[in-house]
């Protein structure tokens, strides 16, 4: 106490309570509302102490929650604890449910016989709606995750894998626990590992595409598509990667592209059954040859091969025949 400053103690401990940003109640050893300053009374939706008379506080208390009430006040008025706390939800005068942490202690006199209890209330609600939330975020992401056809992982700046999708398994072949906590270096295509790590090594901008190849576990290598970002997390950047299989279309890619070129050069055809060339337009067009001529036999074509190749071109062809 400051020497010579006089204190009401009353006066002070109503002016705190009325004017606190918490809910503060009295509540007698029967359980009873005695006292609720402004801040609960707006909680719970009540304009006046009033209205509380005759209530009890486990009248207030969601009904999952009542065993809280009951078990609370018995530990404190058998002094087995100096107070108790818990989460739990009222209900306020309309019915509606809030979310609150509370905290109840008890005060007794000098000869130890309980006066009231002292509860102390904040409001929660919206902090336990937040979680909620989070929560079901985080299981829907969790969910999406665990079922996605994608590669997803998350690689740490030395390299190693801080998480890896379920999804793998199926793509490559490891089980997740194979790769996380390691650097999977030996997985990149030694023609792709340095382009993959220079990407990552000069900064990756908000997304990056990249395409490389992993090893399956059988030793075989396959395409992936990948999305890259630098994501902050925890402190510390990591890189999330979310990758497709697309060996198949890197497939269909390289067939078009070696139909392209052959399309370029032209092409022919020799039915041995029948004894029929066919010629693509592009051998008519290099070789300047009128299709509408004459039928033209296969040595007939072959007149058309430099030299230098005709005549093993023309031994061949006839031994085939």
């Amino acid at each position: 106490m400051m020497s010579g400053v006089q204190v009401d103690h009353l006066s002070y401990f109503e002016h705190i309570c009325r004017y606190a940003p918490i809910g503060v109640a009295l509540i007698s050893p029967e359980g009873k509302w005695l006292k609720a300053n402004p801040a609960l009374l707006e909680l719970l939706g009540y304009a006046a102490e009033e209205e509380l008379n005759g209530l009890s506080f486990t009248s207030s208390l969601y009904p999952e929650d009542e065993d809280f009430g009951r078990e609370v006040t018995a530990r404190l008025l058998d002094k087995k604890q100096p107070y108790g706390e818990s989460d739990l939800r009222l209900l306020r005068k309309d019915g509606s449910v809030i979310c609150v942490s509370c905290r109840v202690s008890l005060v007794a006199d000098g000869t130890g016989r309980p006066l009231y209890f002292v509860g102390n209330v904040i409001d929660n609600t919206e902090m336990k709606h937040s979680e909620k939330s989070l929560s079901k975020d985080e299981e829907m992401h969790g969910l999406i995750s665990d079922n996605a056809q994608e590669l997803i992982c998350f690689i740490k700046e030395d390299g190693s894998w801080l998480y890896c999708s379920p999804s793998v398994q199926e793509l490559l072949g490891y089980e997740p626990a194979e790769l996380v906590g390691r650097d999977n270096k030996h997985l990149y295509h030694p023609d792709d590992l340095n382009r993959f790590e220079d990407v990552v090594a000069r900064g990756l901008k908000d997304r990056d595409i990249l395409q490389y190849r992993l090893l399956h576990k059988n030793g075989s290598y396959l395409w992936f598509e990948a999305s890259l970002k630098r994501v902050l997390s925890n402190g510390a950047f990591k890189t999330l990667c979310i990758g497709r299989e697309i060996s198949e279309r890197k497939r269909r890619e390289e067939n078009r592209k070696e139909a392209e070129r052959v399309a370029a050069i032209g092409s022919w055809v020799w039915n041995i059954t029948d004894k029929r060339i066919t010629l693509s337009e592009q051998v008519y067009r290099i070789c300047r040859i009128n299709k509408h001529d004459r039928d033209l036999s296969l040595f007939d074509v072959l007149d058309f091969v430099p030299e230098e190749y005709r005549r093993d071109l023309k031994k061949n062809a006839a031994a085939g025949l």
